[in-house]
């Protein structure tokens, strides 16, 4: 590599403006590889005027993809995520989507998601290497091999919603 001063390579930490151009980037590179008619279907909420939360999510050709879902702790309890979801499937649905593919953390929502009926793809433990190890007392068997249960804090799933059947 010439060492002159427009081809050194220069690594910092990233600004959030930085943070955001790289995002713009990364989804304009990926409209390449996407079908043509990836439209936004992001939405807010808003109670009483201030921002609740909001949904950022694409259509990608027959899939929803949810990028971020994020209800202010103050606003929780009020089903404005279920109400946001809802939205955003119906008018993928209108589209042709067929199902949703979002991720979470434990710490965040992955009840409400299986609550709405979302299925479990992926699980990955020890995500942010939080979890902690614990031997069970086994009395019942000598010759039993000891077992390690593992008690995750952080984990990440990733959920998919496919089509509902109705009865």
């Amino acid at each position: 590599m010439p060492r002159d001063d427009q081809n050194i390579l220069h690594i910092a930490p990233a600004t959030e403006l930085e943070e955001e151009r790289i995002h713009t980037l990364l989804r304009a590179y990926n409209a390449r590889h996407w079908p043509k008619n990836t439209p936004s279907l992001s939405l807010t909420a808003r109670v009483e005027g201030e921002l609740a939360g909001g949904i950022v999510a694409y259509l990608v050709a027959d899939t929803v993809e949810v990028e971020y879902l994020f209800v202010q702790e103050r606003f929780r309890g009020r089903s404005i995520a279920r109400a946001l979801l809802a939205r955003v499937e119906s008018q993928a649905q209108e589209r042709g989507a067929r199902k949703t593919l979002l991720n979470t953390y434990g710490f965040q929502a992955p009840g409400l998601y299986r609550h709405l009926g979302f299925q479990e793809v992926a699980t990955i433990a020890d995500v942010l290497g939080t979890s902690w190890h614990k031997e069970p007392h086994n009395s019942s068997s000598r010759s039993a091999a000891p077992r390690t249960v593992t008690f995750a804090t952080f984990v990440s799933y990733a959920y998919v919603l496919f089509p509902r059947h109705s009865n």
